[in-house]
């Protein structure tokens, strides 16, 4: 049986992992409207999952590893960085 992990232990790794490795479509995870770990914490908290904030949040990871029908490989930029652990 496999078990999930509640969503503080979630917060709590994404929190960890150095965002600023890893890169996509539109480059770094870490900035701006590409914020892959803001996406995360909307996921994780917001209960409204019909509401904006959480079809803004499925946007900003849809458009990381998307753009205009090509499908890009969010890869870390430092091979020397650790995978991220979920």
């Amino acid at each position: 049986m496999v078990t999930m992990a509640m969503p503080e232990e979630l917060l709590r790794d994404i929190h960890a992992f150095d965002w600023t490795s890893l890169s996509g479509a539109y480059g770094a995870s870490d900035v701006g409207p590409h914020d892959v770990l803001g996406a995360l914490e909307v996921l994780l908290t917001e209960h409204d999952v019909e509401g904006d904030a959480w079809l803004d949040a499925i946007n900003v990871l849809q458009s990381h590893a998307t753009h205009q029908g090509s499908v890009y490989e969010v890869e870390r930029r430092d091979r020397d960085v650790p995978s991220l652990p979920l």
